[in-house]
């Protein structure tokens, strides 16, 4: 796991990180990922503490390099197993990621990316009543965002750009879109999926 905290770490401290490094980075989280496929509570737990870490320290000062972070975290997902630790970083992708202006498309569709593989879950696995409980608490999340950004411009959101809230709104419909496309039988609006 150092390698790869040590990567991301690296990579975040860059302004740019250019193309063959960002193929590297993506190597090798997807190679942590690879070897630790059933990782144990604490490794799960210990990655969770690096990558918080990271974010407190190398992102949320500098906002810009939330869209690399979302590309670690598209390739980390499968490593982050606890439903606590997916809450957190979906409320990072969908609160603060949708409100970034000016970020590269390729960061925009990590970020897409992972929203919607936090929610998809296979019904066939031993966990599926665990993971179908995550992916309605992370639906929730989602439809709170998508209806906090198309609602008409209140007293509290004067401080946010009207072409800054347009441009979050298409983010998260394209997510919930995304989801959709991966789960059709799944209504978000069913009892059974609300949490």
């Amino acid at each position: 796991m150092n390698d790869v905290v040590l990567a991301l770490s690296d990579a975040l401290s860059q302004d740019n990180v250019a193309p063959p490094a960002l193929s590297d980075l993506k190597r090798s989280l997807s190679a942590y990922v690879s070897k630790n496929r059933r990782s144990d509570a604490e490794s799960a737990s210990r990655l969770q503490d690096e990558l918080v870490n990271l974010y407190k320290h190398e992102v949320e000062s500098s906002p810009k390099k939330l869209g690399l972070f979302m590309t670690a975290l598209k390739h980390l997902r499968p490593a982050i197993v606890a439903e606590e630790d997916l809450v957190h970083w979906f409320n990072v992708a969908v609160r603060s990621f949708v409100h970034q202006s000016g970020v590269k498309r390729v960061y925009i569709e990590d970020g897409q990316d992972f929203v919607v593989g936090a929610m998809v879950y296979d019904e066939d696995a031993p966990d599926t009543r665990e993971k179908a409980r995550t992916a309605a608490t992370l639906a929730a999340i989602l439809l709170d965002a998508y209806m906090e950004r198309t609602r008409l411009v209140s007293g509290e959101d004067q401080d946010v750009p009207m072409q800054l809230k347009g441009q979050a709104a298409q983010q998260l419909q394209s997510m919930l879109v995304a989801f959709g496309r991966k789960k059709p039988k799944v209504c978000l609006f069913s009892p059974l999926f609300i949490p």
